[in-house]
């Protein structure tokens, strides 16, 4: 038997603070009063009688669904669109769409990206834009759809 005396604030996980999640036990060997013993549950509700975090069954295919440099339209012009804006294509050259490759964004320490930035824009703060738009196309067989499970 062991018990706990737990807060939900300070160095204790607030994930399960009024989330719905329960507060899980990473590992039954470890400490129970250590606050760094015990994270959110993955599952809500907990896992009772099961383990809290379950092994992977062996590894997880990788899928690449967009190589990281593809194309994407974007749309920088600050003009709000409407809010179906999403339900079709927009043509590079019209309505402010643009055409680049990523990396698309403002940064101001891009050496710390994964990646370089391909397609800089401009500062927002000086420009006052608030809202960017993206959109790209990309195909998946149905066997590559089946893998993102």
């Amino acid at each position: 038997m062991d018990e706990i005396d737990y807060r939900d604030r300070g160095v204790w996980p607030i994930g399960p603070d009024g989330s719905g999640a329960t507060l899980a036990k990473l590992d039954k060997d470890t400490a129970s009063g250590d606050p760094g013993s015990w994270r959110a549950s993955a599952e809500v509700g907990g896992t009772p009688g099961g383990p809290n975090f379950p092994e992977a069954a062996g590894p997880v295919p990788e899928t690449v669904v967009l190589p990281i440099a593809a194309n994407w339209r974007y749309n920088e012009s600050g003009v709000a669109l409407a809010a179906d804006w999403a339900s079709s294509a927009h043509a590079v050259g019209s309505g402010g769409w643009q055409e680049g490759p990523a990396l698309l964004g403002f940064e101001t320490s891009p050496a710390e990206l994964p990646e370089p930035l391909r397609t800089s824009f401009a500062d927002p703060v000086e420009n006052e834009i608030v809202t960017y738009y993206f959109e790209t196309d990309f195909e998946l067989s149905g066997a590559e759809v089946a893998n993102l499970d």
